[in-house]
């Protein structure tokens, strides 16, 4: 879980299967990236793939 109140949120590149990625720290102060669908008319968040990144 991101818990970081500075992640950043945007939209992922043309033709990818997610369509943002979510980039933070967790609590214990890893760096994620989490791709995942964004469905606007439920304002839901279905995560596909994370990683740490380096």
């Amino acid at each position: 879980m991101l818990t970081d109140h500075r992640s950043v949120f945007r939209r992922n590149l043309p033709g990818r299967a997610a369509t943002h990625l979510a980039d933070g720290r967790t609590a214990a102060g890893r760096h994620l990236v989490v791709a995942f669908i964004y469905g606007p008319a439920t304002r839901t968040a279905v995560p596909i793939n994370a990683w740490e990144k380096r």
